[in-house]
């Protein structure tokens, strides 16, 4: 039988479309989603209850407080975000008990692209759960302004003691709030984030498709999350640990679009992002590959 490029890409999206559906009896994910949105929701709660408080408004546009970096001693929301990617790639290349009919109709090549698109779109739609719970929860002073909204004047004057009476550990940079348009600071966001996170489902994706063992992929995964806030301690002037920790790119306030002083090119970066991505992907195929399945 003679598979052709389209055919490959039809199944490959067949096959992505299924990992989707098993969302429907996939416990793990609605707990990932359920978690997720109330440790968002509860962290951004603070600069909605400052903003009711002192009758000033809000932008929508709050994906960026998300990945607002913070020390080691902080609560790390942009850490508990990652490890959310984490839990939900954790079995890839996500086999059960249908994999060998699966790849007897798809073969292996589809089987893997199958699983790499839906890596990238669960990522989107990771993001884009994010950006709705922060929309919702600032109706109640929500504004279209091309502004971040009359709260950040509050914020940048505001004693640290009673901002932390309100936001608790909800971190965010004033030169981001002072320079960059919201709109701007989100798609930002977005587009690094999704990078990054494609490229955790990639890694263990690739590492437990090489390895067979489907906890050594989470694991390595884990340890270049916790390098974030490790980094952010103990970088002092050595800025170029910064590049040694990829999660930490995802922070824009690091980025050189804000100063030369900061320590990340953003024209370095996002290229980076893109190739480590799609090293990761063509590994993943190789270990797809070289997968020994009797069909």
């Amino acid at each position: 039988m003679v598979y052709t490029e389209r055919g490959i890409l039809k199944r490959s999206v067949s096959i992505m479309m299924t990992n989707f559906l098993k969302w429907k009896h996939d416990y793990r994910v609605w707990f990932v989603f359920l978690m997720e949105g109330f440790l968002v929701g509860q962290s951004m709660s603070g600069l909605i209850r400052y903003a009711l408080f002192m009758k000033k408004t809000v932008t929508p546009f709050l994906l960026p407080f998300l990945f607002f970096d913070a020390s080691i001693a902080n609560g790390l929301l942009k850490v508990m975000v990652y490890f959310g990617v984490i839990v939900l790639f954790c079995n890839a290349p996500f086999c059960d008990t249908t994999l060998y009919s699966v790849i007897a109709r798809s073969k292996k090549k589809a089987w893997w692209l199958g699983n790499c698109f839906y890596i990238m779109v669960a990522s989107a739609v990771y993001l884009l759960y994010f950006c709705l719970i922060c929309a919702v929860i600032s109706i109640p002073v929500i504004t279209f302004k091309p502004f971040w909204g009359s709260v950040v004047q509050s914020i940048l004057v505001e004693d640290v003691d009673v901002l932390n009476s309100y936001m608790g550990s909800l971190t965010f940079s004033k030169d981001v709030l002072q320079t960059i348009y919201p709109d701007s600071a989100q798609w930002m966001t977005f587009g690094i984030a999704w990078l990054s996170f494609t490229g955790i489902g990639f890694l263990i994706y690739a590492v437990n498709q090489l390895s067979g063992k489907y906890r050594l992929g989470s694991i390595v995964a884990s340890f270049f999350v916790l390098l974030d806030p490790v980094v952010r301690w103990i970088v002092l002037q050595a800025y170029w640990m910064y590049y040694v920790s990829p999660v930490s790119w995802s922070s824009i306030e690091h980025w050189k679009i804000l100063g030369m002083e900061r320590p990340l090119n953003q024209n370095i970066i996002i290229p980076a992002n893109v190739i480590i991505c799609i090293v990761l992907f063509v590994i993943a195929g190789i270990g797809t590959r070289r997968k020994d399945i009797t069909v």
